[in-house]
């Protein structure tokens, strides 16, 4: 961990993170190893590694309180949209969750929308209770998370460590006499300070996010226009209408450019009779030259 230069914690979070896709809660450290002695005053490192990432972190398995992200994914088939949305977000918060995004749209194909929502994690089994009890088939479910108990461990760690750096940088601040010291030691102390804070709002994020469930709620009347498609044997009646579909929207997309075309007329059509009527005069003038 550098003290010569501020150290930066970088992490990111996914929405979306299952057991056969490595996403979740990342992180790295940057910086460059520092020791030295400033004025007779002898400046502590506290010896980091330069990558967070370098190696993975092993786990621990005598953990017993661990930290798991969970996430579900659904798509229902229901008889109203708007109705639907309307006692979702109802229900979300009567558990005392809220709504992140909530949409709909009106397609010919039929009605459509997504909500969602995070809730507290012990709330996760009756709002999928709700959830399947006020659709009309449930066409896909999945739930899945991702344990950061090792990640969250691991920055503990670091900001103990941290606490402790910045414990003796005060120390040496109280033995300072020069003014260049009391700069020198000040400044690392407010780079620690730095650190410990970023340190801290990862631990605050992870906790936030490790209480709680985020839930996309797909809906629609149709439910071939839901993101997932149930595996079934071949259907003709269903490949017609995909068919159809796909015919239509085509269409569409062709009298569209048609359209344009059309608008840009006036741009395009004197265009070309310009060029049309200049390589005519220069071809009659190459037919005076050679006559």
């Amino acid at each position: 961990m550098l003290f010569g230069n501020p150290v930066r914690y970088l992490g990111t979070y996914s929405k979306r993170s299952s057991i056969n896709s490595p996403n979740g809660i990342t992180g790295f450290m940057e910086s460059d190893s520092y020791s030295g002695t400033s004025k007779g005053i002898s400046l502590p490192s506290a010896g980091f590694s330069g990558n967070y990432n370098s190696a993975p972190v092993t786990p621990r398995l005598d953990v017993q309180d661990r930290k798991v992200v969970t996430n579900s994914d659904l798509s229902l088939l229901v008889q109203d949209v708007r109705s639907s949305i309307d006692q979702v977000e109802e229900q979300v918060r009567s558990k005392n969750g809220y709504i992140v995004r909530s949409y709909m749209a009106s397609p010919e194909g039929g009605e459509s929308g997504t909500v969602e929502l995070r809730v507290p994690k012990e709330e996760l089994d009756s709002i999928l209770v709700f959830l399947r009890g006020m659709s009309v088939k449930v066409v896909y479910e999945n739930i899945y998370g991702k344990d950061i108990t090792d990640q969250y461990l691991d920055i503990e760690a670091r900001l103990s460590t941290l606490n402790e750096v910045k414990t003796r940088y005060e120390e040496i601040m109280d033995r300072a006499t020069d003014v260049d010291q009391i700069l020198n030691v000040q400044q690392r102390i407010f780079s620690v300070q730095d650190q410990i804070d970023a340190l801290k709002g990862q631990l605050n994020y992870m906790n936030a996010t490790s209480s709680s469930t985020f839930i996309t709620v797909h809906m629609s009347t149709d439910e071939l226009a839901l993101p997932y498609t149930p595996e079934e044997f071949w259907r003709p009646q269903v490949v017609f209408k995909q068919a159809v579909r796909s015919l239509i929207s085509t269409m569409r997309g062709i009298g569209s450019l048609v359209i344009w075309v059309g608008v840009y007329a006036v741009v395009w059509v004197p265009f070309i009779v310009l060029v049309v009527l200049i390589k005519k005069i220069n071809q009659r003038r190459q037919n005076q030259i050679r006559s």
